[in-house]
């Protein structure tokens, strides 16, 4: 089976996210692995959608959300289209989706759903515990997501992952969300 991650590739040891190039990398020999990963120094990973299979709480959150509003619940793929700009972008997408007028304190309430029940779907897809001990003892192993830094850290724990990589939020690297696609992608 083909598994692909996005993954940051950096020569040099340095963080240099200008001059980092994206590498699209299917794992089908162990010696590919080996040969592509042996000049890397760190290797950055998002998190929702590439290590971890988020999706089913995130929907249920939102669907929570969209409930204390009187709004109707959304399909859980519908839901998953929305994730990858951030909770305050998935939470308008959810609003505007259900026919709800925004809500400005929507956002706080979204992440306190989210944020007691971070684990309970929320599952590492297959292979990448293993993937990620393969590759920690090559390289460093970060973490980059636009999830609040308590959440990301609760879920690398809860999942056993978090002794293998380190985590980053966009916030404590000081990039401006201007430049986040830059970043992720």
């Amino acid at each position: 089976m083909r598994r692909e991650f996005h993954v940051r590739f950096c020569e040099g040891g340095g963080v240099r996210f200008p001059s980092a190039t994206r590498l699209v990398i299917g794992f089908e020999r162990e010696d590919d692995a080996k040969r592509v990963m042996s000049r890397a120094r760190l290797i950055v990973f998002d998190l929702d959608g590439t290590l971890v299979d988020s999706r089913r709480d995130l929907a249920e959150s939102a669907n929570a959300l969209l409930a204390e509003y009187g709004c109707p619940a959304l399909d859980e793929h519908a839901i998953g289209r929305m994730v990858g700009d951030g909770a305050a972008t998935l939470v308008a997408r959810a609003l505007a989706a259900a026919g709800c007028p925004p809500a400005t304190e929507a956002l706080p309430r979204f992440l306190a759903i989210y944020n007691g029940r971070l684990l309970r779907c929320t599952r590492a897809y297959p292979g990448v515990p293993e993937l990620l001990e393969h590759l920690a003892a090559r390289a460093a192993l970060a973490v980059l997501t636009n999830k609040p830094l308590a959440a990301t850290r609760q879920i690398l724990e809860g999942l056993d992952l978090a002794r293998r990589t380190i985590a980053k939020y966009r916030e404590e690297l000081k990039i401006p969300t201007s430049n986040q696609r830059k970043v992720l992608y």
